[in-house]
């Protein structure tokens, strides 16, 4: 099947950030975990051994709190030191996955993360105490808004090193650290990386994911009073930006022909509630990606009319 949003989007990255790496800027994420209260640590931008870390942040840490269907594009780090030189980060990779995890423990590491940024020779001008350094993702990651994402960062040489500003969590571990040459963590603890991100609305693309009525078949010892109206509710598993809905009502049986409903409210809603129907009739839902011209529509729902049969 294919997707119906788009999860990872690789983009043309113009060749002075694929030379420069980063940059250190003034500028401040859209959405942000930037704890008051913080301290610095060497891990991983600044140890030869610990140069490797992951972090779990959940919806709630950013500030304003991301809205659903984002590709995330530019995300931010804040450096805890100053290099006026700057400095080079041989092998340097950050990666970003999400995860069902609400906290993380001392062990192997966490996987199938996407690779978003990856430089052999990652070069930063400079960077500033308590400021952000923006990194280009390379592929772009998208984000629901609902998900813990686990950020990833590794490297395995500096000429310089960055310290990293971080936060705590009390009785939640929120990072692991250890060697890359590792399987598994050296440690686990409260501390939460400075994090930030840029994003866009994600556009959906291909076919769209078909939806589902969800509202229970009436039985025959229940059936719909004929004449009376009611409210079909449908679910839609797409996201991002493009999506449109239409129910649709059939003259014949479950395979049609269909055409668009006519009465009623809301027939372009995930609830639709019908006009007066008189006898048993075949609804659907269809869902369109406008980016594709696509549409996918729901399993015939059979709305049964009558006076109930006595069981």
């Amino acid at each position: 099947m294919k997707t119906n949003f788009i999860h990872k989007l690789t983009t043309v990255v113009f060749a002075f950030v694929l030379l420069f790496g980063a940059t250190a800027q003034a500028q401040t994420p859209t959405y942000a975990y930037a704890p008051t209260s913080v301290g610095t640590n060497v891990f991983p931008l600044g140890n030869a051994s610990s140069n490797f870390c992951q972090w779990l942040y959940q919806p709630g840490d950013f500030s304003p709190t991301p809205p659903g269907g984002l590709l995330i594009t530019t995300i931010y780090i804040k450096s805890g030191n100053a290099y006026s030189s700057g400095g080079t980060f041989t092998n340097l990779s950050i990666k970003i996955g999400t995860t069902s995890l609400s906290c993380l423990s001392s062990g192997t590491w966490n996987t199938g993360l996407t690779t978003v940024y990856s430089n052999a020779s990652a070069s930063i001008a400079s960077w500033t105490t308590n400021g952000w350094v923006a990194f280009t993702l390379q592929t772009q990651f998208y984000y629901s808004g609902t998900s813990n994402i686990i950020l990833e960062i590794t490297q395995s040489g500096f000429t310089n090193p960055m310290y990293l500003q971080q936060g705590t969590f009390s009785g939640c571990n929120r990072r692991m650290y250890g060697s890359s040459t590792s399987a598994s963590s050296t440690g686990a603890d409260g501390s939460c990386l400075s994090f930030g991100f840029d994003a866009v609305p994600a556009a959906c693309s291909g076919t769209p994911s078909a939806p589902t009525v969800v509202t229970p078949p009436f039985p025959p010892t229940a059936p719909l009073c004929a004449g009376s109206t009611t409210t079909l509710t449908a679910s839609n598993p797409n996201f991002g930006t493009g999506i449109s809905f239409q129910w649709q009502i059939s003259s014949g049986g479950s395979t049609g022909p269909w055409a668009n409903v006519t009465n009623g409210s809301g027939a372009t809603t995930l609830s639709y509630t019908t006009g007066a129907v008189l006898a048993p009739t075949y609804y659907r839902m269809g869902v369109t990606c406008s980016n594709s011209n696509l549409t996918t529509y729901s399993a015939p729902y059979y709305l049964l009319t009558g006076a109930p049969i006595p069981s």
